[in-house]
């Protein structure tokens, strides 16, 4: 699995403000298509941690 790196985007505008979260994307393995062929479709999971508590990651 290869994580990118962390980066800080805006998750939109909340009742404080906008709100900032780092972001990431782990690419998963490809996933075999069932007839055989060469596997053509790329799997990402998202992962968002709040800037404040680095260690609670969603």
């Amino acid at each position: 699995m290869l994580i990118e790196a962390w980066q800080r985007l805006s998750a939109g505008l909340g009742a404080k403000g906008e709100q900032f979260y780092d972001w990431v994307a782990a690419r998963l393995p490809t996933v075999q298509e069932p007839c055989g062929d060469e596997p053509t479709r790329q799997r990402w999971m998202p992962g968002r941690r709040s800037i404040s508590k680095r260690d609670a990651i969603a």
